[in-house]
């Protein structure tokens, strides 16, 4: 792990603020901890811009660099952050398999791994919001609140998207919108291990209520009968021109469009985070409403960066 100080922009500055930590870290451990102290050091200088040269593509959580064009370090961190980040030392182990954490969860780092290759910062917390989102974080249909188990989401296995795009010509289920209704592509309709892809989210929603009732002061989130919960959060209400970008085959009429962040929490010390487009249609002949996956993206940040690249590009250019 040595190359991690040596080298490349974040590697430079561990070697000027190189300090050895009392009782040692042993050498993954020490690593970690002079990556932190480079942090701080840009923190203490008030650098965003190399601040941001330690982050590992696009934050998982925190702001995205679009957002940030143009702004000072105060505009995006205020004193009570930047105090909090400089006074507590850096760890000498990762928090389990969450990574190196500074600042009381202010700052999250990695130094990579055979499960994970991320070196650097790939989580902020407590920053003040550089990009608008909605108010509400529910998607409501008239008096329905969308139950939160009413979107299809892939499985920790991601066995059943391989199903639903098993004997098609669709390579890559993360835009599945662009497969779906499209000649040798993936029905709507099409189940996988029982579950069917479009789904009338205000029957569902009945149903799921019946079985795991929602949090009365949080209708985004439901305790499951088998353990753990699911929520979610509405981040943004998308144009609705982009449906045919992102779904260019479907042809009944799209009548809500929104990107949601969804969580899965199993029980224990594991959790999936995932941010999803999601549209709301018309069927055609029979009236009734369908919800489907349009694309998963991950994180908020690498969808709204998608999204801004479905707001430049040609339609025709998408269908492939």
């Amino acid at each position: 792990m040595t190359a991690l100080i040596s080298g490349d922009c974040s590697r430079g500055i561990a070697n000027d603020v190189r300090e050895t930590r009392s009782g040692g870290c042993g050498e993954y451990g020490e690593e970690g901890y002079q990556f932190g102290l480079a942090i701080q050091k840009v923190v203490r200088d008030r650098d965003l811009e190399q601040l941001f040269s330690l982050v590992d593509g696009e934050l998982r959580r925190g702001p995205r660099r679009a957002s940030i064009r143009g702004k000072s370090f105060s505009d995006v961190f205020d004193e009570k952050w930047r105090e909090t980040v400089l006074s507590t030392e850096p760890d000498c182990g990762p928090v389990g398999y969450r990574g190196f954490m500074l600042g009381i969860g202010n700052i999250w780092y990695d130094l990579g791994g055979d499960n994970d290759p991320t070196v650097g910062i790939f989580g902020v917390n407590g920053w003040i919001p550089t990009e608008q989102y909605v108010s509400s974080p529910e998607w409501k249909i008239g008096d329905t609140v969308i139950h939160p188990e009413c979107f299809y989401l892939e499985w920790w296995s991601s066995d059943n998207y391989q199903e639903l795009i098993a004997d098609t010509n669709c390579e890559d289920y993360n835009y599945i919108g662009q497969c779906l209704e499209r000649e040798g592509g993936v029905s709507i309709y099409k189940k996988a291990y029982g579950e069917t892809l479009a789904v009338d989210p205000v029957a569902c929603s009945a149903r799921c209520q019946e079985r795991n009732p929602v949090d009365k002061d949080d209708p985004t989130r439901a305790d499951l009968e088998s353990g753990g919960d699911k929520s979610y959060s509405v981040v943004k209400v998308l144009p609705l021109e982009l449906c045919d970008r992102l779904a260019p085959y479907i042809n009944h009429k799209c009548i809500d469009l929104r990107l949601v962040e969804l969580s899965d929490y199993g029980g224990g010390s594991m959790s999936m985070t995932r941010a999803n487009i999601y549209g709301l249609f018309s069927h055609s002949e029979t009236g009734e409403n369908i919800l489907l996956p349009l694309a998963n993206l991950g994180t908020v940040n690498n969808a709204l960066n998608y999204i801004d690249y479905l707001e430049a590009i040609d339609t025709d250019v998408l269908k492939k």
